[in-house]
């Protein structure tokens, strides 16, 4: 993916089985978080025998997904849950402080009251995932008028061995298939359980004649895997997405995040992919070979 000075970059791939090479100044890879690394250590070669960008050893490293928590809570006032989009209708982002759960590493938000249609994506039938037939039924007409729901995210521990990684297995072109290797922490285990009897406690001080939370640990939000920092050898780009080692290389996407803050990613890729490209329109001629 690399030029001689003065010189283009080449890129090279295949589609339909057939090799291309794409000339141009700059690269900017915006793959996501699984792709953008199975690229770079797929591009391995003489000049970069770890993989390309990869001198730090940290591409694909400190892959980071939030977990999530779900509250349920039936009550007798109708509570109209399909009002709405599936989103908070309220926010509380206050959880950043931990000095009274010390063992519980990690900022978190709530998202209170989505809509809830019977199943969609945060659908109703989907609270009660153990229900079928005649009991599902059941549940789904009295829920539909009276249940209410949060959700939480619990913000990400940044460990190096969390990581996607090349497999075995191979594409159709004879290049090796990504792999995600990723194990929660206990300090996130014990986020997870604090968010859970936060969520249970909100519904019982609110009213609820019964209620519940979520099973099993639902992820989400990914970030990592290119992450960026001052220190080359701690890090695969700069603040503003640039490669230390390929200067005609951008990296773009929340892969670039070295930590999640238990908050939607959304608009901070967008300010930081928007950073990105007023630095790069500005010093067009730094970047370029």
């Amino acid at each position: 993916m690399t030029g001689k000075r003065g010189e283009a970059t080449g890129v090279e791939y295949y589609h339909r089985g057939e090799r291309h090479v794409q000339t141009a100044d700059l690269v900017i890879l915006a793959a996501s978080f699984v792709e953008n690394p199975r690229i770079l250590l797929n591009s391995a070669g003489d000049a970069h025998p770890a993989g390309l960008a990869n001198g730090s050893g940290l591409v694909g490293r400190y892959v980071m997904a939030e977990c999530a928590v779900q509250g349920f809570g039936l009550f007798k006032e109708q509570t109209q849950p399909w009002m709405g989009i599936s989103a908070g209708q309220l926010t509380y982002r206050e959880g950043y402080v931990n000095e009274a759960r010390p063992a519980a590493f990690g900022g978190y938000q709530w998202q209170i009251g989505p809509a809830m249609k019977p199943n969609d994506l945060f659908g109703i039938a989907l609270s009660r995932p153990q229900l079928f037939g005649r009991e599902l039924q059941q549940f789904l007409a009295t829920a539909s008028q009276h249940l209410g729901m949060m959700i939480g995210f619990g913000g990400g521990v940044p460990e190096r061995d969390n990581r996607v990684e090349l497999d075995s297995r191979r594409d159709a072109e004879g290049y090796p298939l990504p792999r995600t290797v990723h194990r929660f922490s206990a300090a996130m285990q014990a986020l997870w359980q604090h968010m859970q009897g936060e969520a249970r406690a909100v519904f019982s001080a609110a009213g609820a004649r019964d209620h519940w939370t979520s099973s099993g640990m639902p992820t989400g939000h990914v970030v990592g895997g290119t992450i960026m920092g001052a220190d080359p050898g701690q890090s695969v780009c700069d603040s503003y997405g640039r490669s230390h080692e390929v200067r005609n290389l951008i990296l773009a996407g929340a892969g670039v995040f070295p930590c999640s803050g238990g908050v939607s990613p959304t608009y901070t890729i967008h300010a930081v992919s928007l950073r990105s490209v007023t630095q790069l329109i500005a010093h067009w001629g730094d970047y370029v070979p």
